[in-house]
């Protein structure tokens, strides 16, 4: 999803992932930037919620994860990271 942000400097870009057996309406993980109209990438928002319950109806109950805001360059080692932290989270 991108939309344009109210000043008109450029547009909030946020994508949601879930894996294939993902049983809930809501996404697993979520990366959010701002991209500006000079083609400017500003620092990515990745959250994950640590939990397979539902995300929409426990969003006050579980944990989140990671909330961090990392360059561009660094999302794909992080997102790894995260997901893995996820995994360790779900064994406590």
């Amino acid at each position: 999803m991108a939309r344009l942000v109210e000043d008109r400097t450029g547009r909030a870009v946020m994508v949601d992932g879930s894996p294939p057996d993902w049983p809930h309406d809501g996404p697993m993980v979520s990366l959010l930037t701002l991209v500006t109209v000079a083609g400017d990438v500003n620092r990515v928002q990745i959250c994950c919620q640590g939990t397979d319950d539902d995300p929409i109806m426990s969003v006050f109950t579980i944990p989140m994860l990671q909330d961090c805001r990392v360059p561009l360059a660094e999302v794909g080692e992080t997102l790894k990271t995260v997901l893995m932290d996820r995994v360790q989270v779900g064994k406590l």
